[in-house]
């Protein structure tokens, strides 16, 4: 669709250490949006808010969606499927002939 995209993968810890079942890959979807300039600056404002007024746009989350890690892990489970899956099939192909 022409907008910007970012990914992220992450995880959680606890005092330093990894939480198990704690990661994933996040994704957002990112638009340029522009707002009115502002005439006046507040006093405490900071040298990056003065810049992004000179440049009234910023990029906004539009859309977004988190993929966390399975708490089942079905490798050798999809595994043995495919394989008894593939056994049958050899069988009917072997009877066929």
């Amino acid at each position: 669709d022409g907008g910007d995209v970012a990914g992220a993968t992450w995880h959680l810890e606890l005092n330093g250490k990894p939480l198990p079942f704690s990661r994933g890959n996040s994704f957002y979807y990112l638009r340029r949006e522009s707002f009115p300039q502002t005439t006046t600056t507040p006093p405490d404002s900071s040298r990056q808010d003065q810049q992004l007024s000179k440049n009234p746009s910023s990029l906004l989350i539009y859309k977004a969606f988190d993929t966390p890690e399975s708490f089942i892990k079905n490798g050798s489970v999809v595994l043995a499927v495919l394989s008894t899956a593939a056994s049958i099939l050899q069988r009917f192909r072997t009877s066929s002939n």
